[in-house]
């Protein structure tokens, strides 16, 4: 056999692969959002009165006394938050490509793929 019959054919492209790792940066900003239910209140126990002036019963225009009343108050919440995102940023590592690829490799390691 003749030796150029032997060698592989020339091929116009060959397939090289190139890992290089790098680190994603993905600026987010949350904001708090809350948002209120109807509010409900309701009595706790007996009110009390407390007399804001001792005067004696001389027959005065005014009485002044406060009021005190403790109460329950109910306030539904819906507690979450808004997120947006910035657009993501990539920075590469220091290294150069590793792991490049022989074109030679790279044809035997997708042939081997496919059989």
């Amino acid at each position: 056999m003749n030796q150029v019959q032997n060698k592989k054919p020339c091929r116009e492209a060959c397939n090289a692969v190139c890992r290089r790792e790098l680190t994603v940066n993905l600026p987010v900003t949350v904001k708090p959002v809350v948002n209120l239910g109807k509010v409900r209140t309701r009595c706790a126990g007996c009110p009390a009165a407390i007399c804001a002036e001792n005067k004696p019963a001389t027959g005065s225009e005014t009485c002044k006394f406060t009021v005190i009343q403790q109460i329950e108050v109910e306030i539904p919440l819906t507690v979450s938050v808004k997120a947006d995102a910035a657009e993501p940023l990539a920075e590469c590592s220091d290294t150069l490509c590793l792991n490049i690829s022989s074109c030679d490799d790279a044809v035997s390691e997708s042939e081997s793929n496919i059989r």
